[in-house]
């Protein structure tokens, strides 16, 4: 795959340059550009063939920014599909973390730098700059590695492979039904079922859940605590009835799961064949249904842990740390909170009747599948959550992230895109030797172990 200045024409480039910040290139060498190629070229290959069957064409580019996202681009009646190698890198170190069990200590420092990346984009530069220093510091304590070692495997470079692909797919069938809108509303139209159904209260009648405690002898103390749950469950599915209504109207957010379900067909039909590639090379064991929904349930699960910490910086508008407040969910919120997890449930669904292979269990892989995503949820999502939400709002940091940051006010001032500049590059720089102006021993252990205000 060629990078986006080597295909894309100039007002393309102009639009990535005002859009996103470019991180520095990381393949130089003819051996390094040469791995990388042999990667992408069969994606792009893929992509050519899936664009012709629907007479489409979109010239793929690879950029390298810290938005961590892939995106269609139109200009001039031509569709181009700008893919954010950083965000491979990053969902690929992600899946290491889960696969393999790397420590919590390991996921908060590395969510330190994601989290200064993101901050940086918004404008919190004084977190940003503490985060990426605290990552710097401590990188050299994560074991995701070793964990690795360990394990004897690399399925995480086969999971990536896969997510990388749907991603590229993605993009792409944004540009599918640019051309065919008649397929986008019939599949549209899919959807928004879906999604009703989706907002529906999975739950028995008051008299069904009466007469089944009764008969199980709950006390009267128990029966309460039950109904206290029962109410506080429907309070909740009255709000996520209320935003997928939302969703419904929506023919952005619609399109957006349309997407993932051609995406979806199209990302399993390249895995069907008896031989795959990874970095070139072909690979002759198949996927079971189990590894093909393992994977694309992780590429859901770690996209909408990187939008939750999008989502918190973009709602967060206060720049004065004494003016934010963790308030109730906004409205806005939980429009996108519920749009993720839809998100993220459909795509299951759909691998359910996608992916199993005859002679699999059914049974076994639903049980699988609720155990990856509620300890993806602990072990990834909450991590990074907590994270951020420290960063933006414990108290008991402010002096330390301010005395990190004011050596740069008083070498930036008030050159905002200087200060973007250097936060977006700061977690690049080479370890130093303690100097007096690093994270204090006292602040590390109090962001790494989420100690609340």
């Amino acid at each position: 795959m060629k990078t986006a200045e080597e295909v894309f024409p100039a007002p393309v480039l102009a639009y990535i340059e005002s859009t996103r910040f470019s991180l520095p290139e990381v393949v130089s060498s003819k051996q390094t550009i040469e791995i990388r190629d042999a990667f992408y070229d069969p994606f792009v290959q893929y992509l050519k063939r899936i664009g012709d069957a629907f007479g489409i064409q979109a010239t793929v580019g690879l950029v390298y920014t810290d938005m961590m996202r892939s995106e269609a681009i139109t200009i001039g009646g031509q569709s181009y599909i700008a893919h954010d190698q950083y965000f491979g890198q990053v969902i690929n170190m992600m899946n290491r973390m889960f696969l393999y069990g790397a420590s919590k200590k390991t996921k908060v420092i590395y969510f330190h730098k994601v989290a200064s990346q993101v901050l940086s984009r918004y404008g919190f530069y004084p977190e940003s700059t503490f985060a990426a220093n605290l990552y710097r510091e401590s990188r050299k304590d994560m074991d995701h590695i070793m964990k690795q070692r360990r394990d004897g495997s690399s399925r995480h470079g086969l999971y990536t492979t896969v997510q990388e692909l749907f991603v590229l797919l993605h993009e792409q069938s944004h540009v599918i039904f640019k051309h065919h809108p008649d397929l986008l509303n019939e599949m549209s139209a899919d959807v928004r079922a879906w999604l009703v159904d989706y907002a529906k209260p999975s739950r028995a009648s008051a008299t069904e859940l009466q007469a089944a405690m009764q008969a199980q002898g709950w006390s009267e103390v128990e029966q309460t605590e039950f109904r206290e749950q029962e109410a506080a469950y429907m309070a909740s599915m009255q709000l996520r009835t209320a935003f997928c209504e939302e969703i419904v109207s929506r023919k952005d957010l619609v399109e957006e799961f349309c997407c993932d379900q051609l995406a979806l067909i199209n990302v399993l039909g390249y895995f069907a064949g008896s031989t795959y590639r990874v970095h070139g090379e072909k690979m002759r064991r198949d996927y079971s249904g189990t590894d093909k929904i393992t994977a694309v349930l992780l590429c859901f699960l770690n996209m909408r842990t990187l939008q939750m910490m999008e989502a918190m910086c973009a709602l967060e508008k206060n720049a004065d740390f004494l003016s934010r407040s963790q308030g109730s969910i906004s409205a806005t919120e939980g429009v996108y909170e519920t749009f993720y997890s839809a998100r993220l449930h459909r795509a299951k669904d759909l691998c359910y009747d996608l992916a199993l292979n005859d002679d699999e269990d059914a049974t076994s892989i639903h049980m699988q599948v609720s155990r990856l995503m509620d300890h993806h949820t602990d072990e990834i999502f909450a991590m990074a959550e907590g994270t951020l939400r420290r960063l933006l709002y414990e108290k008991e940091l402010r002096p330390e992230i301010e005395r990190v940051f004011e050596p740069l006010t008083s070498e930036i001032t008030d050159n905002q895109h200087l200060k973007r500049t250097v936060t977006a590059m700061l977690h690049l720089i080479p370890d130093r030797p303690e100097d007096g102006r690093t994270t204090s021993k006292k602040a590390k252990k109090r962001s790494r172990n989420g100690k609340k205000r």
